[in-house]
């Protein structure tokens, strides 16, 4: 992308550009069932993000209407969702939102360069929804609740925060922003003692794994780095240190 116009073409002429792109155009058809599939469109969606994709781009448009088109009546994106009773759905398909979600769309439309009255609502819910020790497992459904304690942290919840709240100058330096950041650094000191939600730092967190969709080291490593201020932090320094390769 530091060489147009000719990389830009190359960029959207690609077939995965393309195929993708193509796909996103059904995002109100799809009901997402588990969170961790990495072809939900929600991902897909993030990484356009990351390769560059604007919303400007061709194809863009009809797509951000769609996401746009069912926001809540507090601007917070829906998708449609399956929420098993145990977990306190309704074991059917309906659109709501999930701290497993909506931060990651809210990243990609900042990302892709969406004008800021598309997502301003959703980034101002986001930063009053966080909790004294991060974000929690919340939803629009207020009986929902995933595999853990009500007062827990979500691991996974505060990585999309923090890349949600990192992108932005204008929230990146917000209690919010910091507190999920702390989070994620905090599940780290801990991860030999706890898991929160059956999320757990082990051996196959640490594999280093692209596209940058669940919790991993990788991703979660992406989202500190809209953080400076924690670069020398001993917990970062020791997740960087194994992101390195060997000499």
């Amino acid at each position: 992308l530091k060489e147009p116009p000719l990389s830009r073409k190359t960029l959207l002429q690609d077939p995965f550009i393309r195929v993708n792109i193509n796909l996103l155009k059904e995002w109100d058809q799809e009901v997402l069932t588990r969170h961790d599939k990495a072809d939900l469109l929600i991902h897909r969606l993030a990484l356009l993000a990351d390769m560059g994709i604007k919303v400007s781009d061709p194809g863009l448009k009809t797509i951000v209407s769609k996401v746009l088109k069912k926001k809540d009546n507090r601007g917070i994106f829906q998708i449609m969702i399956q929420i098993p009773k145990v977990f306190g759905g309704e074991d059917k398909p309906e659109w709501m939102w999930t701290m497993c979600d909506f931060p990651q769309i809210l990243y990609a439309l900042q990302k892709m360069g969406a004008p800021e009255d598309a997502y301003a609502d959703a980034l101002r819910e986001l930063t009053c929804m966080v909790d004294e020790n991060g974000y929690r497992c919340k939803s629009s459904k207020p009986r929902f609740k995933g595999p853990g304690p009500r007062t827990s942290i979500c691991p996974y919840g505060n990585l999309l925060a923090a890349k949600a709240l990192g992108i932005n100058p204008s929230t990146r330096d917000t209690p919010a922003a910091r507190k999920a950041v702390e989070a994620l650094l905090h599940h780290w000191e801990v991860r030999k003692e706890k898991k929160y939600f059956l999320f757990g730092i082990g051996t196959d967190f640490k594999k280093l794994k692209f596209p940058l969709i669940w919790y991993n080291l990788l991703h979660v490593l992406y989202a500190l780095s809209y953080y400076p201020a924690y670069y020398t932090d001993s917990r970062f320094q020791e997740m960087w240190e194994l992101n390195q390769p060997p000499q």
